[in-house]
């Protein structure tokens, strides 16, 4: 089981990778999504047993019963919408707009749950 910091080590590795990728590279979309999955993993391993998250169906669970995520769930579930398209569906090619889209998902959980995170990272 991983600590909260080590999701956000996670997450920022991803995001590391979605930024060394060709801009016009489908996992680009792929890398986004699993940094945003590590991020909001970290916060919610804040927050006790009762919020962790072993798989994506239990995740989604998590994060609509934790009233401080409210603002990320629409742009999460899209994320993770698109992340499934370039990862499943194998004549999906992402539009700019739809690259457009995912980043501007991606920074909206991230301006949410990562300062959630940090402060449950140095909280007692």
């Amino acid at each position: 089981m991983a600590l909260p910091g080590e999701h956000l080590e996670a997450a920022r590795r991803n995001l590391a990778r979605a930024s060394t990728c060709a801009p016009d590279d489908a996992w680009v979309i792929v890398f986004l999504f699993y940094g945003v999955l590590h991020l909001v993993d970290g916060y919610l391993k804040t927050k006790g047993a009762r919020f962790a998250a072993d798989n994506h169906s239990v995740r989604w669970s998590a994060i609509k019963t934790s009233p401080e995520l409210r603002q990320a769930t629409a742009a999460y579930r899209a994320l993770q919408s698109l992340s499934e398209q370039v990862r499943y569906d194998p004549v999906f090619t992402p539009t700019l707009t739809e690259f457009a889209a995912a980043t501007k998902h991606a920074e909206k959980v991230w301006g949410i749950v990562e300062p959630k995170l940090l402060r449950g990272i140095v909280a007692p």
